[in-house]
């Protein structure tokens, strides 16, 4: 027997179709205090001296992820990632991307989508870092981070009031 009642899905004829992330900001899972979920949107505060920090990117380049899987005993997980190209390659970059990826590093990271709707991820970690200087001085040069995370549900809606109090 299902658990919940089967809900309709309408057809969406506003600007929520629209596709590509515009903002990532994140921070260690553990400073998270509080978490709510209801039905409409996700809200959560941050440790006292707590910021999320920005990663920004170029227009039209960064990207997420959730896909669906289930196996014949039930289980079911949402995998989760977020993919950021970063332009230029220096030693502060550098420093930034290992120490977000250091001792398997757990991130609480807000995606804001072109669409100004916002994402939370709450579990997720850097799983790779790639990319490299390209063979001619127009091929530049870049970083690739991608972020991983599993759970069992979909990411959760913010409002964005909720979101910019604690930018």
């Amino acid at each position: 027997m299902a658990c919940n009642n089967v809900e309709s899905i309408l057809f969406d004829c506003g600007d929520k179709t629209i596709g590509g992330i515009d903002a990532v900001y994140l921070t260690d899972r553990d400073n998270i205090v509080t978490e709510t979920p209801n039905t409409t949107a996700w809200t959560m505060s941050l440790s006292a001296s707590t910021t999320l920090e920005t990663v920004e990117f170029r227009k039209n380049s960064g990207s997420y992820t959730e896909d669906y899987t289930r196996d014949n005993a039930g289980a079911v997980i949402y995998n989760k990632t977020i993919t950021i190209p970063l332009h230029g390659r220096d030693a502060g970059k550098s420093r930034k991307i290992n120490i977000l990826g250091e001792g398997q590093r757990r991130l609480a990271i807000i995606v804001k989508m072109n669409s100004g709707e916002y994402v939370y991820f709450e579990d997720m970690q850097l799983e790779t870092v790639a990319d490299g200087s390209g063979a001619a001085k127009a091929e530049g040069s870049k970083y690739t981070i991608t972020f991983q995370g599993e759970a069992e549900n979909l990411s959760y809606f913010m409002d964005e009031a909720d979101v910019l109090a604690l930018i």
